[in-house]
């Protein structure tokens, strides 16, 4: 996943990213080593956020080059960035781990709002692996995105999945996309050849002030739907190359190009 969003230009450099259902903390290592300025690693199990700091504290122990910068726990109540903060000493991206349970999120926690510049109201990227394990957690799921992403400009989260999908999970993804203002888009399915399963979700443009999808269909010849339906989420826009079998994903995704939602 890691090479994925690094070779489509999805990461960049001095992002901040939160990863969901952290685990052993992968992706969000791989996007700190590739430049974010901060990561949030999150997870429902606190046992799990244990052994995503002991792996942290391992990175700079093989690599000495590396290094993170762990916040405090931040004494804060607001739920989005503070007038200022103070930098933590240290050098290399800033992290924090931090129980979180899916759903709608009134106010980010503390230790994720401590991570994000002034003035901010959410995250560059959000990036998860294997999440959509049932039709349950679909909504959950969603809502926790859309809470986690920024208002100002564009950002997205970056889903990957190695295994299918039970019927019905893609009506549900489009009804939550539609109720939410998200759009979605599978810009890779590599399943069958041992590969993964690579969706974007993000606000649809009227959601964060970007041109609509005539607009940008007329200036880029690029087209996405809010809540695109089930049928449309297997390929990618019309314009680019459809993803085919047997090719690596980082060339199936070059075609749907994730880096247009950045500025």
């Amino acid at each position: 996943m890691g090479h994925d969003f690094q070779l489509n230009g999805v990461l960049r450099p001095g992002a901040h990213v939160v990863e969901l259902g952290a685990g052993c903390g992968l992706a969000g290592i791989v996007a700190a080593r590739l430049g974010a300025a901060a990561v949030g690693f999150t997870d429902h199990d606190e046992r799990v956020l244990c052994r995503v700091e002991e792996n942290l504290a391992l990175q700079s122990t093989v690599d000495p080059s590396f290094s993170t910068s762990p916040l405090p726990p931040p004494a804060l109540t607001s739920g989005r960035a503070p007038q200022s903060s103070a930098e933590p000493s240290g050098s290399g991206p800033r992290v924090s781990t931090t129980h979180l349970a899916w759903g709608t999120l009134e106010m980010l926690p503390p230790p994720l709002v401590a991570l994000l510049p002034p003035n901010t109201s959410g995250f560059d990227l959000v990036l998860g692996s294997d999440l959509i394990y049932s039709l349950g957690v679909v909504k959950p799921l969603l809502c926790t995105i859309s809470g986690l992403l920024r208002n100002e400009g564009p950002a997205l989260a970056l889903l990957c999945g190695s295994f299918r999908l039970e019927e019905g999970t893609e009506e549900a993804i489009h009804e939550a996309c539609m109720e939410l203002g998200l759009r979605c888009e599978l810009i890779a399915d590599d399943i069958d050849d041992g590969g993964c399963r690579l969706q974007v979700f993000a606000r649809a443009p009227a959601a964060c002030g970007l041109p609509s999808q005539e607009g940008r269909s007329a200036s880029n010849g690029r087209g996405s739907s809010v809540g695109t339906p089930p049928a449309a989420t297997q390929q990618i826009p019309s314009s680019e190359p459809q993803p085919s079998k047997g090719k690596k994903i980082g060339e199936e995704a070059k075609g749907a190009d994730p880096g247009q939602y950045f500025l």
